[in-house]
């Protein structure tokens, strides 16, 4: 049995929008501006986080996101 099968799908790694695209697509950034959609879905926008993380963040604004995993992992 792996580690991965041990632990869980819940902690299975996923790779998540920092920038929520929920909200950068209100902006603009969705599929009919094709540019700024390749911007949205750069890797640079991305982490990459537990599903239990991911699932906990959500749509969280970067700044709230960001400022919460600095405080957590200084």
């Amino acid at each position: 049995m792996s580690i991965r099968q041990n632990m869980g799908k819940k902690y299975q790694l996923e790779l998540d929008h920092i920038f929520p695209y929920s909200k950068l697509k209100k902006l603009g950034y969705g599929m009919g501006n094709r540019v700024k959609y390749a911007l949205a879905q750069e890797f640079t926008n991305r982490a990459i986080l537990t599903q239990v993380a991911n699932r906990r963040k959500s749509a969280t604004l970067a700044e709230d996101y960001l400022a919460e995993v600095k405080q957590q992992f200084p």
